[in-house]
């Protein structure tokens, strides 16, 4: 599924610059976002569907009128833009489920669609106006499949619980998402095991999610063993070694090497000769992964991909710095905004790359996906604002 920009374009004698258009996973076009764009395109305008009188009814329905709204070029492209996630969230749903496919979006119903609206948005962490924004995307859509006569409007709405929790989100969004050294300092000396130590690190130093936790793994899916040797060697110089985390550990599904340096390594073995194998020797059970509970109810099992956050959220507690925003999640920013503050300086302080070259390399080691033009992606692009947080935080630890 992908948005494609086609350049003069020339229709029934209309040259339109710029046409947005989606396309299905075989490239194919789909045609109603298609009508939607060219209308959009030849009238600068969207249909809107307006209730004239709420207390009237004919034939137990409203009396509508249907009048043009105009719309900025930018709202276009966003438009489609909105449309085509509802589109790749439908898509998914018909493997699963077999629900409408992408060419039968007039099908889709009003319970799919605001369970899209209310539960995946705000799971995806979206704010107040992203999904706003995006209703209104879908309510200028449907509103022109109405006005083609394919489908009745529908009545899209966002739940009050939607909006409280995208609120909390946005406070999120808005919190410094940066764990200082002090900070860091303090969560290590409230942990209470060595492996509760190094799944904290690992965030910060690593930038690993939560979930990625699980896809540490000894010998069969991993070469962490290999690694424990190679550290030990007392004539191996090496002072970084990289680790292959498979695709179906990571959030994209998109190998990358991790870098794990030597003194990570030699703590993760020391853990894995200590703590770990007096799991394995008490609940006679093992696995490929590094990680396993030590809790007494799921002694011995594989660690969950919720672990890192259960991990984090437990330790925070020890402690009396952190507000309620800070997550698992930040240890990774964190990781990243050093990461790009690093490659941007030189040691001495001053600038020796561009910020594009800097978040390249971010984007690599955090396994964003990159652009069609081979950029660092906005996800990425955060690490600007984070390292200015991040500069004055720290209170001239760093020096800019």
């Amino acid at each position: 599924m992908k948005k494609v920009t086609l350049s003069k374009i020339t229709i029934n004698e209309v040259e339109l610059t710029d046409l947005n258009i989606l396309l299905d996973d075989e490239s194919n076009v789909i045609i109603l976002p298609l009508l939607f764009s060219i209308y959009m395109n030849r009238t600068g305008c969207i249909k809107k569907v307006v209730r004239k009188d709420k207390q009237t009814l004919i034939n137990n329905e409203a009396i509508i009128e249907i009048i043009d709204s105009n719309i900025l070029d930018n709202t276009i492209d966003s438009y489609l833009s909105h449309l085509k996630h509802l589109l790749i969230y439908i898509n998914k749903l018909r493997k699963e489920h077999n629900t409408p496919s992408v060419h039968n979006s007039h099908l889709i119903s009003h319970t799919l669609l605001n369970k899209f609206l209310n539960e995946a948005l705000l799971e995806a962490g979206k704010s107040v106006a992203t999904i706003e924004a995006y209703r209104a995307s879908f309510v200028a859509y449907f509103d022109f499949l109405h006005y083609l006569k394919i489908k009745p409007a529908k009545k899209i709405t966002i739940d009050r619980k939607t909006k409280q929790q995208a609120a909390h989100n946005s406070d999120v969004e808005k919190s410094i998402q940066y764990v200082t050294k002090q900070q860091r300092f303090e969560l290590l000396n409230a942990c209470n095991s060595k492996a509760e130590k190094l799944i904290l690190r690992l965030g910060y130093e690593v930038g690993l999610r939560t979930s990625e936790n699980c896809g540490l793994r000894l010998e069969k899916d991993g070469n962490l063993l290999d690694l424990f040797k190679q550290a030990s060697d007392p004539d191996n110089e090496q002072c970084e070694f990289a680790y292959y985390l498979k695709g179906k550990f990571t959030k994209g599904k998109k190998s990358r090497q991790i870098f794990l340096d030597k003194e990570l390594i030699l703590a993760m073995k020391d853990y894995y000769e200590t703590e770990r194998n007096d799991i394995v020797e008490k609940s006679k059970k093992d696995s490929d992964m590094l990680f396993l509970c030590a809790a007494n109810c799921c002694l011995g099992k594989d660690i969950s991909v919720e672990h890192g956050s259960n991990v984090f959220n437990r330790v925070k507690k020890r402690t009396y710095f952190f507000d309620k925003h800070i997550s698992y999640q930040a240890l990774r920013h964190t990781f990243g905004t050093e990461l790009f503050h690093e490659e941007l300086m030189s040691s001495d302080g001053r600038e020796t790359r561009s910020e594009s070259a800097a978040l390249i390399v971010v984007a690599e080691r955090l396994g964003h996906a990159f652009t069609k033009e081979g950029l660092a992606p906005e996800t990425t692009t955060r690490y600007i604002r984070m390292r200015q947080q991040m500069l004055q935080v720290e209170q001239g630890e760093f020096h800019a």
